[in-house]
């Protein structure tokens, strides 16, 4: 029996994940090990990937999920793509800005803190004084 190339590489995924199971402590030692002789490389990596469009992403989803959102992939990207998109406050209506400085305009994602769920990309004006919900309650 011929194997195509996609049961040859669900093999070798499978088989890989059997290996990092059973040699979980052998693979810390071994990237400690190169983190330790590598440092200054692998900072200075993790700086220039944080500046590419996809490092922007990855850090931005894991601020918004360690603030409390909830959703799955297809919904983060659609969430994050609103985000980087939107040029008005769905609530006042203002141009929003993205400075990285903590200003009134500045563009916010809302959620709901008891479940989690994603509200509105809206001003941090708004979202600080609970502005929005006199326009969408």
């Amino acid at each position: 029996m011929v194997l195509s190339a996609e049961e040859k590489r669900e093999g070798k995924r499978i088989a890989n994940k059997k290996y990092r199971e059973k040699n979980r402590e052998k693979i810390a030692l071994k990237q400690k090990e190169y983190y330790e002789n590598n440092k200054e490389k692998v900072l200075l990596s993790n700086k220039e990937y944080s500046q590419t469009p996809n490092g922007k992403k990855v850090n931005t989803l894991k601020k918004w999920k360690s603030r409390g959102l909830s959703a799955s992939k297809e919904e983060l990207d659609r969430i994050y793509n609103l985000y980087l998109n939107q040029e008005l406050c769905n609530a006042c209506d203002c141009v929003l800005t993205r400075t990285g400085v903590h200003s009134k305009t500045n563009i916010t994602m809302d959620h709901d803190h008891s479940n989690g769920r994603f509200r509105h990309v809206i001003c941090n004006s708004c979202n600080a004084h609970d502005n929005w919900k006199k326009h969408f309650c």
